[in-house]
């Protein structure tokens, strides 16, 4: 499992370490909540001075693969000098999601500073609706100030629901997918008994089940091409047979004794 991180190389620079320690942090807590030691949050830590090619195959192996985005937000990171920030966001969307809506979905946004909480309330474009998780704190004076390590209980207290959030999120997404059952058209006299025995399995399965069938009224291709899909996706074929004639689709509705 995989989360890309994405932010401004200008923040790493700072002589605090904020974003080395966040990130050596947030990978170690995350791999004991999931439980996977093999799990990596990626970062593109090389120098900028590359080659534009070079960077943005560095960042494309970076985000494939990659479940989650996590935003570090902070002026430098939502300037619009930062393409790489944006080239990150669109990539992973489009690319490795490939569906606008849930790509958004899995964008965690971590707020390291911003100048006032009107910008941390109203963040722009694909980073808007997210879970946001605030490392900015503002002074009395309505100053603001990223929340360092060394604020102990407050930054530990919000790194923990990042990573909560993340594990969370892991395991949703790569949860195995539900067991398919097929099933094949009942004898006549069967029609009743096929609901009651469905009601009974999801009983057992508890939701963790789906059942595949398939409309008879479709013309004979594409009932063939719809069985085949669904018993090559099925984990067992149920087949309820009585005493009464069942239909068998051979390009008109013909009756067929059992």
């Amino acid at each position: 499992m995989k989360v890309f991180l994405s932010y401004s190389h200008l923040d790493a620079t700072e002589p605090e370490g904020w974003v080395d320690s966040f990130h050596q942090k947030l990978e170690k807590m995350t791999k004991v909540y999931i439980g996977d030691p093999n799990l990596q949050i990626w970062r593109d830590n090389r120098n900028r001075d590359y080659r534009y090619n070079s960077v943005k195959t560095l960042i494309e192996e970076g985000l494939k693969g990659s479940t989650l985005l996590l935003t570090l937000i902070s002026p430098s990171y939502l300037n619009d000098n930062n393409k790489w920030g944006k080239f990150e966001r669109s990539y992973f969307i489009r690319k490795v999601i490939r569906d606008e809506e849930k790509g958004k979905e899995r964008i965690i946004n971590v707020v390291k500073l911003l100048l006032n909480q009107e910008e941390v309330d109203n963040l722009p474009g694909e980073l808007a609706n997210n879970f946001r998780y605030n490392f900015c704190q503002f002074t009395d004076g309505n100053i603001s100030e990223t929340i360092l390590p060394t604020h102990g209980e407050v930054y530990e207290k919000e790194l923990k629901k990042v990573v909560h959030t993340i594990a969370t999120q892991l395991k949703h997404h790569h949860s195995k997918p539900a067991f398919k059952i097929f099933i094949a058209r009942p004898s006549a006299d069967l029609y009743g008994r096929e609901i009651e025995l469905r009601m009974e399995i999801e009983k057992v399965f508890k939701g963790k089940i789906t059942f595949l069938t398939i409309d008879p009224r479709a013309d004979k291709a594409k009932w063939q091409q719809a069985i085949e899909k669904a018993l090559s996706e099925s984990a067992l074929s149920l087949h309820l047979i009585g005493t009464q004639p069942i239909h068998i689709h051979d390009g008109s509705i013909e009756r067929f004794q059992w």
